[in-house]
């Protein structure tokens, strides 16, 4: 698929979920099966190209810091966009863009006000 320009690499699930229309799409699969991938494109070019804050919500911390925000980072790079990474807030700033904060599922009171 193309976004500004630039192509990206994306299965037919990956693609189907990463640009729908819906306000609140799934995408289901097994181990391995590009879940986490098509989570972190999603919240980057909803936060680049629509301008918005992202919320991105991942089970445990480990995969926060294992999968979230590198693979979020690493989409940056690829589209050449700056960012700035606060490893203490789990939080991505893309200027005059937006934000993707990161929260795990484990602990839900860390969810509630997020805005």
């Amino acid at each position: 698929m193309k976004t500004n320009n630039f192509e990206i690499e994306l299965t037919g699930p990956q693609d189907d979920f990463v640009f729908s229309q819906r306000p609140l799409p799934a995408i289901v699969g097994g181990l391995g099966s590009g879940k986490t991938q098509a989570g972190t494109w999603r919240a980057t070019i909803l936060c680049t190209s629509q301008k918005v804050n992202i919320g991105y919500f991942l089970p445990t911390y480990d995969l926060i810091n294992l999968r979230g925000i590198p693979g979020v980072e690493a989409n940056l790079k690829q589209l050449g966009i700056r960012y700035t990474l606060n490893k203490s807030e789990y939080k991505i700033d893309i200027p005059g863009r937006g934000f993707i904060i990161f929260r795990s599922m484990m602990n839900p009171d860390r969810i509630v006000s997020f805005e």
